[in-house]
């Protein structure tokens, strides 16, 4: 008789891992820690954590999991290249030129809230930006309010330095089909929309 067919998608993924596993000579637990790398070790973690935890909750552990390693991984290999072939080696600067690049000049608030940034970390960045002649610090007629604007030499810095950062971005978009990219994109969207103004969701401002 044929063997039956997992009952899910999350069984399914379990048969495939452990069948890779015994593949390799074994399971999770007794896999050499010494053969993992930053990326293959989420896999080894979701299954040694759920041979602890039986009762843990294990695609949404491998989702945001996954989610947060790609992020972190993609993300260091952009700033290795924006360091490599760009003036601005800064890319949380690079993030602060484009929001002004997109919006024109913003109040420091304003710009803390789109950049996703603490207001700590815009202001410091902000005290080099300005004094690297990239960006100009304007008080309005309110002289408690600030407003922060590109000067021409930071759009010029900028053009150039995003120029650099867009081509490491098609790098690894490319390994996707296009639709594909609207897909994850699609899916990225709508579980951040889903819990947007969820009360339990921590604010990072």
């Amino acid at each position: 008789m044929a063997e039956s067919a997992p009952a899910s998608i999350g069984e399914a993924d379990v048969s495939r891992k452990r069948m890779h596993n015994d593949a390799k000579g074994g399971s999770a637990r007794e896999r050499d820690p010494a053969t993992l790398d930053y990326w293959t070790f989420v896999d080894h973690a979701v299954d040694r954590i759920s041979e602890q935890f039986p009762g843990i909750a294990r695609e949404p552990m491998l989702l945001l999991m996954t989610l947060r390693r790609a992020t972190n991984l993609i993300f260091y290999d952009m700033h290795v290249k924006l360091n490599q072939g760009s003036a601005l080696t800064s890319a949380t600067a690079l993030t602060l030129l484009l929001v002004l690049s997109a919006c024109g000049p913003l109040e420091m608030r304003q710009l803390v809230r789109l950049s996703g940034q603490s207001r700590a970390t815009v202001s410091a960045l902000m005290t080099g930006l300005v004094a690297q002649g990239l960006v100009r610090r304007d008080t309005t007629a309110d002289k408690r309010v600030i407003r922060l604007e590109m000067t021409a030499r930071g759009g010029r810095l900028f053009d150039a330095a995003f120029s650099v950062f867009n081509r490491q971005e098609q790098f690894w978009a490319e390994s996707l089909t296009r639709e594909e990219q609207a897909t994850l994109v699609s899916l990225l969207r709508k579980m951040v929309m889903a819990r947007h103004d969820d009360e339990r969701v921590g604010r990072r401002n």
